[in-house]
């Protein structure tokens, strides 16, 4: 219940009191109950949003119950607006995150690069260690086979005695 209707409800359930026991006739009661009434200000000038203003041909129950709908919408209104400043806060927040996210994504990213290109230049390099290793092995055949021959050469002459003819191959 807003401020307006809580002060309406007062007022209607609590008008202030008077000594019936002055009153001697009943016209005397009509005045006092008219004097009453014209002391009991009836107040509309309650905090009216800007956008609206009151007709002066509308009677005072007209005026106050349109203050007390236009308040109402104007409260609901500032509750969305503020509804929509916390969730225009929280996408910020949100995109703050992301961003971040995404930065350390890209960085990731790039270690990510850096491995793979060392990881292909090990590669690379057993390849290369391998053509290497390979040469190597059959050089030192070709010399082993070379020795070899050498050695079997050696090994015929030395078993032919001098003069003699060489064997046939």
């Amino acid at each position: 219940m807003t401020e307006f209707l809580k002060f309406r409800h007062k007022q209607l359930l609590s008008p202030p009191p008077f000594d019936v026991s002055s009153i001697a006739s009943m016209d005397d009661l009509e005045a006092e109950m008219k004097d009453l009434i014209d002391a009991t200000p009836v107040r509309h000038e309650l905090p009216m949003p800007n956008y609206v203003k009151h007709n002066p041909q509308a009677s005072e129950v007209g005026k106050l119950s349109a203050a007390g709908l236009a308040i109402e919408y104007e409260n609901t209104a500032k509750e969305i607006e503020a509804m929509i400043s916390s969730m225009t806060k929280m996408e910020q927040d949100r995109a703050a995150d992301t961003l971040r996210v995404v930065q350390e994504h890209e960085a990731l990213v790039e270690q990510i690069k850096t491995a793979m290109a060392a990881c292909s230049k090990t590669a690379q390099a057993y390849r290369d260690r391998a053509a290497a290793i390979f040469d190597h092995i059959q050089q030192a055949q070709i010399v082993a086979q070379d020795v070899r021959k050498a050695c079997q050469e050696l090994q015929a002459r030395i078993a032919q005695p001098e003069g003699a003819p060489e064997p046939a191959r």
